[in-house]
């Protein structure tokens, strides 16, 4: 019996944990034409010289942003 209610209070979690990933995904949706108009002014050269690891991250971002487009 304990068994089962843990089985079925993760299963709560785990769909709990997937509508709070839903939600922040529609977010960063709704927000893409904000993060275009950032992508858009940023001199790419300007922040590799600031920061190695911003220039990775903001591809990272730019290439997952694209890949939901598709």
């Amino acid at each position: 019996m304990a068994a089962g209610a843990a089985i079925m209070f993760a299963g709560k979690l785990a769909g709990t944990a997937a509508e709070g990933l839903e939600d922040v995904r529609g977010r960063v949706l709704k927000s893409m034409k904000k993060v275009q108009v950032v992508f858009d002014i940023v001199d790419p050269e300007y922040i590799k010289k600031q920061s190695s690891a911003l220039d990775v991250w903001l591809w990272q971002f730019r290439d997952a942003v694209e890949e939901r487009r598709m």
